[in-house]
C-alpha cells in the first residue's frame, strides 16, 4: 500500500514539475538543464553496453537526501539487462523483470553533486530501450525531477556495411598548403554528412558541414602532425582517413 500511495505520490508531483535538483547530461556537455526532458544515448550491438551519465545537484539550502525510482517504459528488443548507480550499484536485470526499482538513498549538500549512471547492457542485440530515471527528496515529495532516456542501439553490421559506402578521398596528403581538400561521393552530401578534424590525442579541431563533394578545410592554423579527418552522416556511418599536415 505505501509504495502504491508513493507511486501516485510522485506521478502527481512530476505534474506540477517543482524541483529543488537540477539535472545535467554529463555526455552532452553538461550546460543545459534536463529536467524533465528527454535524451538519447547511442551503442552499437557489439558494444558491452551504453550508458547515461547524468549529474544531479541539490540547489534546495539545504542537505537532502535523495533517491532514484528507474521506471521502465518501453523496449524494441527483449534480452537486454538494465542496472542503476546511485550511491550503490543495483544488480543487472532482465528488462521487464523489475519495471520499478528504487536506488539506495544519498544525502547531497547544498549546491554539492553527484553523478548518477543508468546503464543497459547490450548483449549483441540491437533496438531501443527507454527508461524513467525519478530523483525524490525521501523526506519531501514535493522535490523530484525527472529525465527520459533512450539507450538507442544500432545494429554494429548495418552501420559497417553503410560505412563502407562512404566514399571519402583527402587530398593533398601529405597537406602543406593551408588547404586540405575532401572528397566526398552524392549519396553521403544527400545524408547530411559533418566532417570532423580531430588530431592523435582524440582533440577536435574543426566541424564543417559536408553541403558540398569537395569541401575545403583551411589548415593554416594547424600544428604539423598527424589527423583524422572523419565523415558521419545521420544513419552513424563512419568513415576516417589519416593524414599528415606540414606547415
Amino acid at each position: 500500500m505505501k509504495k502504491t500511495l508513493l507511486s501516485i505520490a510522485l506521478s502527481s508531483i512530476l505534474a506540477s514539475g517543482f524541483s529543488q535538483i537540477e539535472l545535467r547530461d554529463v555526455h552532452g556537455g553538461g550546460t543545459g538543464l534536463i529536467n524533465g526532458t528527454e535524451i538519447t544515448v547511442n551503442g552499437l550491438s557489439s558494444d558491452f553496453e551504453v550508458v547515461a551519465d547524468i549529474e544531479a545537484k541539490n540547489i534546495s539550502g539545504s542537505t537532502k537526501t535523495y533517491k532514484v525510482k528507474k521506471r521502465e517504459i518501453f523496449y524494441g528488443v527483449s534480452g537486454m539487462d538494465n542496472a542503476i548507480c546511485w550511491s550503490t550499484c543495483s544488480p543487472p536485470v532482465a528488462y521487464g523483470s523489475q519495471p520499478v526499482l528504487d536506488s539506495d538513498p544519498l544525502a547531497l549538500d547544498n549546491d554539492s553533486s553527484a553523478i548518477f549512471n543508468g546503464h543497459v547492457y547490450i548483449k549483441n542485440l540491437h533496438g531501443p530501450t527507454k527508461i524513467r530515471f525519478v530523483w525524490f527528496d525521501v523526506n519531501d515529495l514535493n522535490d523530484t525531477a525527472y529525465v527520459d532516456v533512450v539507450f538507442d542501439v544500432a545494429n554494429a553490421a548495418s552501420i559497417e556495411e553503410l560505412s563502407s559506402k562512404i566514399e571519402l578521398n583527402v587530398f593533398p596528403n601529405p597537406a602543406n598548403s593551408g588547404v586540405l581538400n575532401v572528397n566526398l561521393d552524392e549519396q553521403t552530401i544527400n545524408s547530411n554528412a559533418v566532417i570532423t578534424v580531430t588530431d592523435l590525442l582524440g582533440k577536435v579541431i574543426t566541424t564543417i558541414p559536408a553541403n558540398n563533394t569537395n569541401t575545403i578545410v583551411n589548415t593554416e592554423n594547424f600544428k604539423s602532425g598527424v589527423y583524422f579527418v572523419s565523415v558521419q552522416t545521420n544513419t552513424n556511418a563512419i568513415k576516417t582517413k589519416k593524414v599528415i599536415i606540414t606547415n
